[in-house]
């Protein structure tokens, strides 16, 4: 599956999976739908405020 991220956003979610290898992280936060998506396919838990 392919999705386009913005830059900033492949970024964001890039410092979000770094930690998560060892660490599980609890929640992703993003209020963008399309980070959101992708998040959720990279096994993150997301919260959308």
């Amino acid at each position: 599956m392919s999705r386009q991220l913005r830059t900033l956003d492949a970024i964001q979610l890039a410092a979000a999976l770094h930690p998560h290898r060892s660490f599980p992280v609890d929640h992703f936060v993003c209020a963008d739908q399309r980070l959101c998506d992708v998040a959720i396919l990279e096994g993150l838990a997301v919260i959308t405020p």
